[in-house]
């Protein structure tokens, strides 16, 4: 399975899109402990899973996350997050299903 994520850090008040083939849980940990290297997630140590999407190939996944980080727009996640109905809005129109 590959799955879209979007973690949250109160602390620093910021979200986080990524992807991965692994499990969200598997990846949210290393996110917390600094041990998957991307400087934007080791700011914070409290980030906790907003959204999970599953998607059928990695290049689904891949394409989701792109259109998302392309809007810089913590309005567009917010919205995602709070209504499952806008993830359907954006798979239809990112993915065509």
């Amino acid at each position: 399975m590959n799955f879209l994520y979007i973690l949250y850090s109160h602390s620093i008040d910021r979200y986080y899109v990524g992807i991965t083939t692994t499990t969200v849980d598997d990846r949210l940990k290393k996110h917390n402990d600094g041990s998957y290297g991307t400087h934007y997630t080791s700011s914070a140590k409290d980030w906790i899973i907003k959204l999970s999407i599953t998607c059928d190939t990695y290049t689904e996944s891949r394409k989701l996350e792109l259109y998302i980080k392309r809007m810089k727009s913590k309005v567009f996640i917010k919205k995602l997050i709070d209504n499952e109905k806008e993830v359907e809005i954006l798979k239809q129109k990112v993915l065509g299903s």
